[in-house]
């Protein structure tokens, strides 16, 4: 179980082919809105939000790293 302070970075990479971009733009949209991520990164870091990993593909890659 997540400990509540601990502080977890993670780091996905998030590939989307062209004709599929446009394809749940909305989630990807809000979820990118909460990281911060502007829309050309494909590499972004999450604090505190390891919830929001469960929202992504099993397709993309995840590693996790706990301070």
């Amino acid at each position: 179980m997540w400990r509540r302070r601990r502080r977890v970075v993670v780091q996905i990479t998030k590939k989307i082919p062209r004709n599929e971009r446009g394809s749940c733009h909305d989630e990807e949209k809000r979820i990118s809105s909460k990281v911060g991520m502007s829309s050309r990164n494909s590499r972004f870091q999450i604090l505190n939000l390891h919830p929001l990993i469960l929202a992504f593909n099993s397709k993309d890659k995840i590693t996790t790293r706990i301070k």
